[in-house]
């Protein structure tokens, strides 16, 4: 009877860990298994120490010449009987249950072929020294593909009939040989990791990662290359795919003419791996949050668009002009997940209010061009006391293309700022687009500005700046909020506080805001939790509510209401049909504030004992005097 599983090792010259990486499969839990092992023509203690071992479950095969490692696993192949395919070198560990938790998945999950684990690394003397830590899911480790390590090869278990598909291991590749079959299964099967280590790595002079790293990586190269000329039928040339791997670095330094080859190649190897079915509808969702990271390190690339802004905005703005809709959802992450623990600023609160050192404007504007003309030309009258004001304007228009070539009244407007990062798109990426604009922001702190909103008092900005100094580093300031004020099991009732509301003029804390227009610190969205509340929302039309309320849970921040009757104003829109953007936002925000109950979080109102005494009197105040809004789940 055939075994469940087939376990291949080739080994060479491989006696002084050989004992030790045996007997740890011999041990696993699982005993339902064929090892076979081929010895590449050694010439140390190898076939001595193989002598050694009686267990029928072992399959040896001697060759009479050194084929290297991809021939000798091909050889195992051959004879192979098990569904599944397991891989173990001759100089690693595997813990005891490892077949047993990877058999357990592959049963249980029939779409996924491959399947591999986390991986500790230990030196020469057994010593675990590091870890590699790879993506899970089959929508990361694909995109992985072409940006770093989806699988450690002697961790992986495949199931044979996915692998003998393709041919098993392609022998041109002496090294990487596992790199490449990835990229061949990858459109025939799903991959998958689990979540623990059952695999310790032994990493030693003798490795051949060591003996071989420049051939590797031109391999990696090489199967890159085929993987995307596959993808998109396209021939490119070879070292855009090591500009690709440059992008991504602390110490990138690429020409401007590389970059946006880089930025194209993204953008339609996501539009191709969704288009060959190589990702689900849920794996390009998921796919889509960590594009973005991808383009704006490669935005960053090279001092000068570091420090001045000036490359980051041409290659930006190239990347988001030209595949058109393959942008439909590129920005949906802010800055990248490793940048996520770097901490909140901590000044005291109060210090230089006197003028503005750097404030970056945040506005996004979808199909309201005479709004945004009325909003650009109420910001460019501000009083800033001489402070430096970025602007980025994010335009969802599908019907209009902006420019600051100055022949229309926007390009004009635009060329009155100083600074300006234009972001054109042909596709309207809702909200989401406006959280990872701010991430490109060169300030800490940020305005968001919604294009229907026209600001009546010059001193508007400096004045709320100032405002907002007074507040902790994880606070939001705003000029629409919503205070809860009363609540039970089945309903929500709540009171707005908005620039027009009368008998307010005192800073005033708020259970939530809407952020069209809200100031705070960029470091709150480097959250992993607050991103994805953001730019993949559980409930999307309600992300600007969601926005506030999570920040709360996660940073322990307030939302405070800034009054200002009398010195904003909506734009009377001709385009009505423009504002009709958000329906089904109710019913969302009915289930946001369901979930945020049940993860404990307590109203304003409960905590009034812990507010400054005028604070809670004008809290007292607004959930008493001003109308009520039900909502009932």
């Amino acid at each position: 009877m055939a075994p469940k599983v087939s376990i291949l090792t080739a080994v060479y010259n491989s006696a002084a860990y050989l004992h030790e990486a045996v007997e740890s499969i011999l041990e696993q839990s699982f005993r339902d298994f064929e090892f076979i092992i081929v010895d590449d023509a050694s010439t140390d203690a190898t076939a001595e120490i193989l002598d050694s071992f009686t267990d029928s479950r072992i399959v040896r095969l001697q060759n009479g010449d050194n084929l290297g490692l991809t021939a000798s696993l091909n050889r195992a192949l051959e004879i192979a009987r098990g569904d599944y395919v397991s891989r173990q070198d001759g100089d690693d560990i595997s813990l005891e249950h490892r077949l047993t938790q990877q058999v357990t998945f592959l049963d249980a999950h029939p779409d996924v072929g491959v399947l591999g684990t986390q991986m500790d690394i230990m030196d020469a003397s057994g010593e675990i020294v590091g870890r590699y830590e790879l993506p899970q899911t089959h929508g990361l480790l694909a995109w992985n593909l072409f940006f770093d390590r989806s699988f450690a090869h002697p961790t992986v278990m495949m199931r044979r009939q996915v692998l003998q598909d393709v041919g098993g291991y392609d022998e041109s590749y002496r090294v990487s040989q596992d790199f490449d079959l990835w990229t061949r299964l990858i459109q025939r099967t799903r991959f998958a990791n689990l979540p623990d280590v059952q695999v310790l790595y032994r990493n030693h002079k003798g490795a051949l990662g060591h003996r071989r790293a420049e051939e590797q990586y031109n391999n990696v190269l090489r199967a890159r290359h085929a993987l995307a000329s596959r993808l998109l039928d396209t021939d490119f040339p070879l070292d855009l795919f090591a500009w690709i791997e440059i992008s991504q670095q602390a110490d990138c330094d690429l020409l401007e003419a590389q970059k946006r080859a880089v930025l194209n190649t993204i953008l339609r190897l996501e539009e191709a791996f969704v288009n060959e079915k190589v990702l689900s509808a849920e794996d390009a969702e998921e796919v889509h949050a960590d594009v973005l990271s991808k383009v704006l390190r490669v935005g960053r690339c090279g001092q000068e668009a570091t420090q001045q802004g000036g490359g980051l905005r041409q290659s930006i703005g190239w990347g988001l002009s030209n595949p058109g809709k393959a942008l439909a959802k590129v920005l949906r992450r802010g800055e990248p997940a490793a940048e996520e623990e770097r901490a909140i600023p901590t000044d005291e609160p109060g210090a230089d209010t006197d003028a503005i050192p750097g404030l970056s404007v945040v506005v996004l504007s979808y199909e309201r061009m005479e709004g945004l003309q009325a909003m650009l030309e109420s910001l460019s009258t501000q009083e800033l006391e001489g402070a430096e004001l970025e602007l980025l304007l994010v335009n969802n228009s599908p019907s209009y293309e902006l420019s600051q070539d100055g022949k229309t009244p926007i390009g004009r407007l635009l060329n009155s700022f100083d600074d300006v990062k234009l972001l054109n798109s042909n596709y309207n990426w809702s909200t989401a687009s406006r959280y990872a604009t701010a991430t490109l922001a060169r300030n800490e702190t940020i305005l968001f500005l919604d294009d229907d909103l026209i600001l009546q008092d010059p001193n508007f900005v400096s004045d709320m700046y100032k405002a907002f100094q007074e507040l902790g580093p994880a606070d939001i300031l705003s000029c629409w909020n919503e205070l809860w004020v009363a609540w039970d099991e089945n309903q929500l009732h709540t009171v707005s506080l908005d620039f027009q509301v009368p008998g307010i003029t005192q800073i005033t804390p708020t259970d939530t805001c809407g952020p069209g227009i809200s100031m705070f610190n960029k470091t709150i969205l480097q959250n992993r939790t607050v991103q994805e509340t953001v730019m993949r929302p559980k409930y999307p039309k309600a992300d600007d509510m969601g926005f506030a309320l999570v920040t709360a849970l996660e940073h322990k921040g307030g939302r405070y209401y800034f009054p200002a009757k009398g010195r904003l104003a909506f734009h009377d829109q001709k385009e009505k049909g423009a504002l009709d953007t958000r329906s089904g936002r109710y019913q969302d925000l009915l289930a946001l504030y369901k979930d945020l109950f049940k993860q404990g979080y307590t109203p304003v109102l409960e905590r009034l004992e812990s507010l400054p005494q005028p604070q809670a009197r004008l809290v007292e105040w607004a959930a008493e005097n001003l109308p009520v809004t039900t909502f009932e789940w």
